[in-house]
């Protein structure tokens, strides 16, 4: 089939559909932009529909809906479900932008709007792909897709509600394209990513703020406490001290080390662009397997006392400390927790009092399998294509719906990236290159119409 004549043809009313997309400020963490999200959803099951699936809005009270289509063809095809997120990072400062953020528009082959890469235009190529396939007669596979509504407040709800939609969401491929590529704009396989969880303390001391003067030296400070429970946390080069908390991580292979190697990565760029002057961790891994493969224990916030401009002499009456978990391959989240609560608390002196606000894992790590059906198909299908085979990543971000999907459904994960640094994605002048959105539908289209063998 000849896809990129199909997407040469009909690239006019694409354009226009994904712009219409893009008007739309679907910003769900935002409550006063709950109208456009909601309206957003319902344009969304509306195309859908007229595309041929079946579609609804899956929803929870409280929260922007997910939209959920499904178009079956054969009780012989496997099922593949595309996953991809509608919902929006807030525009950020609107005078930095060239053009309004909602309003997009097109400049030297690039489509400038919130979301026009993360994640409205990439799952937006994948749907305009099944289109296409279906109009040529080459579907092979029955089509589901779950547009998620809250992938930007980590799906919380979404993830709540996966249990129950369990059989809405059962497939044999989960297609999502949610990453980058390489940085010379070849597409890249996510091989696996981190899991995450969290944790809030609140160090106590004594009942008041109290004069720095009278009580210095003879009362404790939660502040000084708190911060040297976190000190305790790491050795001198960054790596995690706390005892056991290594011991489940899966080993990386040399297979994984080198395909993770021919994907471009230049550290000193890196650390110029960063502003700093060295990086930290494990020295027996390079510092893209460490990003890529090792655990991390990172503060969001800590924070005690008075912050403001002037001095106040005083002891605080309490301290709080924000901490997330990045979860490596093969490591209990839960049993993780337990570590470190067991760490801490046994370092907790006479005198202050440490307290476990809140904690709980958002979902484990998620790994693919090197020579599963789906990826090996995907590399063929890039290779073919683009005459380059695709890169292989590893990522220490989180997808949170997709792992849970995972485990639920028990199908081959395959993410498949057409991004590019210069995207900007989150960032101020968000944009997606054409030449990009086109390589995606052409891999996606191909895909969808070769047997999974």
């Amino acid at each position: 089939m000849d896809f990129e004549a199909y997407f040469e043809e009909h690239f006019p009313q694409i354009r226009k559909d994904f712009f219409e997309l893009l008007s739309f400020a679907s910003v769900g963490s935002e409550k006063e932009r709950l109208a456009d999200t909601l309206q957003c959803a319902a344009w969304l099951r509306n195309h859908l529909e007229t595309i041929g699936f079946a579609a609804e809005l899956l929803e929870v009270p409280g929260t922007p809906p997910c939209v959920y289509g499904s178009l079956h063809l054969d009780d012989s095809y496997p099922t593949v479900l595309i996953y991809g997120h509608y919902d929006l990072q807030p525009p950020g400062e609107s005078a930095n932008w060239k053009s309004p953020p909602f309003t997009p528009e097109e400049r030297n082959g690039r489509i400038y709007a919130r979301g026009a890469r993360d994640n409205k235009g990439q799952f937006f190529l994948n749907l305009k792909a099944v289109e296409a396939a279906k109009n040529l007669g080459s579907l092979r596979y029955n089509v589901k897709i779950l547009i998620d509504g809250e992938e930007e407040s980590a799906s919380l709800v979404t993830l709540g509600e996966m249990p129950r939609w369990k059989t809405k969401l059962q497939c044999d491929v989960l297609l999502s394209s949610e990453t980058h590529g390489g940085v010379d704009g070849t597409p890249a396989i996510v091989m696996g990513y981190k899991g995450i969880g969290y944790m809030r303390l609140n160090m106590y001391g004594a009942n008041r703020s109290l004069h720095s003067g009278y009580y210095g030296g003879i009362v404790r400070n939660p502040a000084l406490e708190l911060s040297k429970l976190v000190a305790s946390m790491f050795n001198p080069d960054g790596t995690i001290a706390v005892k056991g908390y290594l011991d489940d991580l899966q080993v990386v292979t040399s297979e994984e080390k080198n395909l993770l190697r021919q994907t471009a990565f230049d550290e000193e760029a890196l650390r110029v662009e960063l502003g700093i002057d060295s990086f930290c961790g494990d020295q027996n891994y390079t510092v893209q397997e460490r990003a890529a493969f090792l655990p991390a224990i990172e503060f969001p916030g800590i924070s005690g006392g008075y912050v403001g401009r002037a001095v106040r002499a005083i002891i605080p009456p309490m301290a709080q400390l924000k901490m997330t978990l990045r979860i490596g391959r093969g490591q209990d989240g839960e049993r993780l927790l337990e570590i470190i609560e067991r760490h801490l608390f046994a370092q907790v002196p006479q005198g202050v009092r440490l307290e476990v606000e809140k904690k709980g894992i958002v979902c484990p790590a998620l790994s693919a399998a090197l020579d599963s059906r789906a990826i090996r198909k995907a590399k063929s299908i890039i290779e073919r294509l683009f005459h380059k085979s695709p890169g292989f990543l590893w990522i220490g971000a989180t997808l949170s719906a997709i792992a849970q999907i995972v485990a639920e459904t028990g199908c081959e994960p395959l993410l498949v990236g057409f991004g590019l640094p210069e995207d900007a994605e989150h960032g101020e002048n968000e944009s997606f290159a054409i030449a990009q959105f086109k390589k995606g539908f052409l891999f996606s289209s191909t895909f969808l119409s070769e047997d999974l063998v």
